[in-house]
């Protein structure tokens, strides 16, 4: 219910962090079954997992091959099914982490899709004779890759090994339910939706986030699968206003039980606001240049992905001893640092 979800504790594990039962150096799904008890000790009512699909590993497991099924480094489908059970013994949901607006190169879709521009799956993507825009990469370089045995360019928001989803495909969208419908009927207690505010994108009019198609194929998800089953969504939308963010977590259920809105962390774009509302910082938003340097660089520093900014931060010096320091952003995940020799790389948690 509404008032059970307002008081509701979840705990997000990053799987491959969690604990190892077979020794091979990579947490799996036997080991988050061993440790429920301890969890739920804490307070949790349910558990947010990082992907746990097949990914060829390219953007740390948000590069999804197979939607229905479990990746070999974290266990089986089988174990999936037991974890879930064991949760709900103890009245833990089980939050999985969808990513729609981008599949993998490697899932079958895309591996048939740039086979032609007459195979059935090619419209599962978003296609263009030339780019129509000069749009980049979240990870660099242009968002559009030539394909040659089309003589097209593909749409990726991200690597290019993540081709964006054609959402104004009706069939690409019943895919997406029988899934997600799928996983409900295996127990899962809700869904943590990824960069959902881009999936009604139109390119010809350089729309990436919150095209006008957008709510209207929310909420239709909703009606074929969430709306049939007591869940839990979330919905990340890095381009959701308060006022937008209203609609996507309306009280009466159309679209999601809440959602990730991001407009707080983009105010230390304002010049002269992040010292008034953060006095523990000491000083605004600085060059990335003149603190990557390690010869000007006066403290210790931990950057933030997701602010895309430095910050000089006093308490973290006495806790870390390093030089520099790298820490996971949104995803709570250990990214790639290129900040150089004696550099020591950490997940979020040692900080908690």
């Amino acid at each position: 219910s509404a008032t059970w979800l307002k008081d509701a504790v979840f705990y997000e594990i990053y799987p491959q962090s969690f604990k190892d039962t077979n020794g091979d150096g990579i947490g799996d799904l036997n080991g988050i079954t061993e440790k429920l008890d301890y969890i739920k000790s804490l307070g949790c009512d349910g558990i947010w997992f990082s992907p746990l699909y097949p990914s060829p590993g390219v953007d740390c497991g948000y590069d999804i091959s197979d939607y229905q099924d479990i990746d070999p480094m974290f266990g089986s489908l089988e174990d999936m099914e037991l974890l879930i059970a064991e949760a709900k013994k103890r009245d833990i949901r089980i939050l999985m982490d969808l990513v729609l607006n981008h599949s993998s190169d490697e899932h079958r879709w895309f591996i048939e899709a740039k086979k032609s521009r007459d195979n059935p799956y090619h419209d599962y993507y978003i296609w263009a004779d030339t780019p129509p825009n000069d749009w980049k990469s979240c990870f660099g370089g242009s968002a559009w890759e030539y394909n040659a045995a089309t003589n097209e360019y593909y749409l990726h928001s991200f690597a290019i090994e993540q081709p964006d989803l054609n959402w104004d495909n009706p069939k690409v969208r019943r895919e997406i339910y029988d899934m997600i419908l799928w996983w409900m009927d295996k127990g899962v207690g809700g869904f943590r939706l990824d960069v959902i505010d881009q999936i009604a994108k139109e390119p010809d009019k350089k729309i990436t986030q919150n095209g006008p198609n957008l709510h209207k194929y929310i909420q239709e998800m909703s009606r074929e699968t969430f709306q049939k089953g007591d869940l839990i969504t979330v919905g990340e939308a890095w381009g959701a206003t308060p006022e937008l963010a209203k609609l996507y977590s309306n009280p009466d259920g159309s679209e999601f039980s809440m959602v990730f809105q991001f407009e707080h962390i983009m105010l230390d774009q304002i010049p002269g606001l992040l010292p008034r509302l953060c006095p523990c910082m000491l000083m605004s938003p600085i060059s990335a240049a003149q603190y990557l340097d390690p010869k000007r660089a006066p403290f210790d520093i931990v950057v933030f992905d997701e602010a895309s900014q430095l910050y000089i931060e006093k308490s973290i010096p006495s806790i870390i001893r390093a030089n520099k320091v790298v820490i996971a952003g949104v995803h709570k995940q250990l990214r790639p640092s290129s900040l150089g020799e004696g550099r020591i790389e950490l997940a979020d948690d040692l900080l908690d």
